[in-house]
């Protein structure tokens, strides 16, 4: 299954680095000149409906999948929720 989900992840997303420097999750259809990560809410509602994994072993497969396409990724600030940064 994870292999299945990263072929998926590599068809439709991108890690890609912002201008502060945080490594995030991206859509590859969208070609806005200034992108923003693809919500992460709404990023494993998705994988979870199409493979009916849950939130952990979503994130386990993502990040997996992560360090394949970028070797010193970090997407620790990319699973954040928004309302823990204003803790």
């Amino acid at each position: 299954m994870e292999s299945i989900v990263h072929s998926y992840l590599s068809e439709h997303f991108e890690i890609k680095t912002s201008d502060v420097g945080n490594d995030g999750i991206y859509l590859k259809k969208d070609t806005r000149r200034d992108r923003a990560p693809y919500y992460h809410i709404i990023f494993l509602r998705e994988v979870a409906t199409i493979f009916g994994l849950d939130v952990k072993t979503i994130k386990k497969y993502t990040n997996a999948w992560s360090i394949v396409h970028k070797n010193d990724v970090n997407l620790r600030f990319y699973w954040l929720d928004p309302k823990d940064l204003l803790a």
